[in-house]
């Protein structure tokens, strides 16, 4: 079995991409405004495809 070695600062941005998804579902649940409301969902849906690359790849890309 091997295992992967992941650098700290990449566990630390998937720390802070798991913060900004929990964030940003209270932030959305909170909003009334539907034009910032799909911006936050657009957003969301940026963060949680990182988060799934990362699980599938092993590494998380940021802009």
């Amino acid at each position: 079995m091997q295992t992967k070695l992941v650098s700290t600062s990449t566990l630390q941005r998937v720390k802070y991409g798991h913060i900004r998804v929990a964030g940003l579902k209270r932030a959305i649940n909170a909003e009334k405004v539907a034009t910032v409301r799909d911006a936050l969902i657009e957003y969301l849906r940026i963060e949680q495809d990182r988060l799934d690359d990362y699980r599938a790849t092993g590494k998380y890309e940021e802009d």
